[in-house]
């Protein structure tokens, strides 16, 4: 497998990822950066509060100053879609504007651990994208999921789900009575990952029949691991689903078992976040 090591080529102050992640074939990747070195996608679609314009915005504009400007002094911006890097065509959008999380706040990009992210609070209807059904899981066996983000300790709060009724979610990192948990199927079978964290944190959940059960690893760190079971993956994907009060910055899913690779893509991801 080629790696991808980066040329050094940065654009406008936005510094690129140290290898292509894209290089390992994920089922989807999300993020505020772009994943290759040699191109600058376009990563979100932005509505602005002052006119509801949006327009799209690539991954060095978030941090050059272009959104922030677009968006104006004192105002909001909101994201209507987050563009996957995949080359799966999957989508995160949001049609209804009270639903859409916030990257601009007053006129300031919203920053996490000094980096872009995507702010999913809590408000009068929880801040969420939906995203394609391309992404959910097909075989609890074998998928991997990296996440970038930081929840508050409000109960039920989800960060990424994979589809699916109650007792049948699939993947999701998510809080209950002030505690984080990593978790698939029903909401019993979950790692605890202790208190929610006061920054941003990585986690990382492999769910690959080499092993014969699903991992979470927080900040690098091993957290345990609960055994497989069969889990009915029904109804939409969504990033914040529920009542996640907190921040998104990276989401980055494979349908297969990446424990191999595990600590090249968390090394990858921790250099340009500085989690730990």
């Amino acid at each position: 497998m080629r790696l991808g090591l980066s040329s050094g080529l940065a654009y406008g102050g936005f510094v690129p990822s140290s290898i292509n992640l894209l290089d390992f074939s994920p089922a989807a990747a999300f993020s505020l950066r772009s994943f290759d070195s040699s191109v600058d996608p376009n990563v979100v679609n932005v509505r602005r509060s002052s006119d509801n314009a949006t327009q799209d915005f690539k991954a060095s504009e978030i941090t050059d100053g272009t959104l922030a400007t677009y968006v104006g002094s004192g105002n909001d911006g909101f994201v209507t879609t987050w563009y996957d890097q995949s080359g799966n065509n999957v989508t995160a959008t949001q049609a209804t504007a009270s639903d859409q999380p916030k990257i601009v706040s007053s006129g300031a990009v919203v920053l996490e651990n000094s980096k872009p992210a995507i702010d999913m609070a809590i408000a009068a209807t929880a801040d969420r994208l939906d995203v394609s059904q391309t992404f959910r899981a097909s075989n609890i066996n074998n998928y991997s999921l990296f996440t970038v983000q930081k929840p508050s300790g409000n109960n039920g709060a989800f960060g990424v789900r994979l589809g699916g009724a109650p007792n049948s979610r699939g993947y999701l990192p998510y809080n209950s009575s002030g505690t984080n948990y990593a978790s698939y199927g029903d909401n019993i079978t979950a790692i605890s990952l202790g208190s929610p964290p006061t920054d941003s944190q990585l986690l990382s959940f492999i769910a690959g029949s080499t092993q014969g059960n699903a991992q979470a690893f927080l900040d690098g760190s091993s957290q345990g691991s609960v055994a497989l079971q069969s889990v009915a993956h029904g109804g939409n994907p969504k990033f914040g689903s529920g009542d996640l009060n907190g921040t998104m910055q990276e989401v980055v899913m494979f349908h297969n078992d990446q424990s191999a690779n595990r600590t090249i893509i968390e090394g990858d991801i921790n250099t340009y976040y500085s989690i730990y």
